[in-house]
């Protein structure tokens, strides 16, 4: 009953479900007076009926943050320790998160699951985080099979308003105009796949950087062989022309690796001490002629 309070999607369900709550534990007025006067005061904090306005990107509870201290706290293992011994306890926390971050960074952008290799997604893939993807793929299993369509009032803009992600309603106009979702639907939270802290403030800022960028990219190109050279069109061409590819079908066809064939039986003789018998080898008659 208390997590159908604390899941009411509107005030009204809320208001609904905290009377059935205070007349259950009308007799039980302690119990009830702890919730209303310790928890339900601040219901705007975690009650989903007010926190579905607000952009949290998923970060409605505090566990995150819990989970952090635990670590540091159990790196420290004491509250008394020499400040050089903190000062390097911090610091291998902080590099070990940094090198988690950093590897999903490279996992958000270099590896594409096979849900999200439909075309709908090619503006996006590689530009956002793979925890983007994941969240938008649910939105998109509610329109498969959920049954949410253009209507706004079945998914209620949530997604859109707590993650800066297209909600269901959203991508079922793209699946039916069979348009692409825009890198510029996504929030900027979910674009970031580096640590380096550039943040344009202006069109002329991110002009210049842009010029910067892209001589690096040309004297790179200049100075390095052929094979770098390859791969530098190969990551362009991912930018400019997500769904292309540069491999292409091989001239003759390639013998494929196995077991060669051998024409007649596969038999082989052998010979015992009292009598000579003939062992089948082929592995389509004995699954254990291996």
């Amino acid at each position: 009953m208390w997590m159908n309070l604390v899941q009411s999607q509107i005030e009204a369900c809320y208001n609904g479900r905290l009377k059935e709550l205070e007349e259950n534990y009308a007799g039980v007025s302690v119990l009830y007076d702890y919730v209303r006067d310790t928890w339900l005061w601040q219901k705007e904090k975690f009650v989903y009926a007010w926190t579905n306005k607000v952009l949290h990107f998923g970060n409605a509870t505090t566990n995150r943050t819990e989970g952090v201290h635990n670590v540091l706290k159990k790196e420290l293992g004491t509250s008394r320790g020499h400040f050089e011994d903190v000062f390097n306890a911090i610091h291998k926390v902080l590099t070990h998160q940094q090198n988690n971050l950093e590897a999903s960074f490279n996992r958000s952008m270099h590896i594409v699951v096979h849900e999200f290799q439909h075309r709908m997604y090619n503006n996006i893939v590689g530009f956002v985080s793979k925890h983007a993807f994941d969240v938008i793929s649910r939105e998109a299993r509610l329109v498969s099979e959920g049954g949410v369509g253009h209507d706004f009032s079945l998914c209620g803009y949530v997604l859109r308003v707590t993650h800066g992600l297209p909600c269901a309603h959203e991508i079922s106009i793209y699946m039916l105009d069979g348009n692409l979702i825009g890198l510029d639907e996504s929030y900027p939270h979910w674009k970031k796949l580096n640590m380096m802290p550039i943040e344009p403030t202006s069109d002329g800022e991110l002009d210049n950087l842009y010029r910067v960028e892209m001589d690096g990219v040309e004297a790179k190109y200049k100075s390095c062989g052929p094979d770098m050279r390859v791969k530098i069109v190969q990551k362009l061409r991912e930018i400019t022309c997500p769904a292309s590819t540069l491999l292409s079908v091989p001239e003759e066809e390639l013998a494929t690796k196995g077991r060669p064939k051998k024409k007649g039986k596969n038999l082989k003789m052998k010979m015992s001490k009292s009598k000579k018998f003939a062992v089948d080898n082929s592995t389509k008659r004995d699954s254990f002629g291996f």
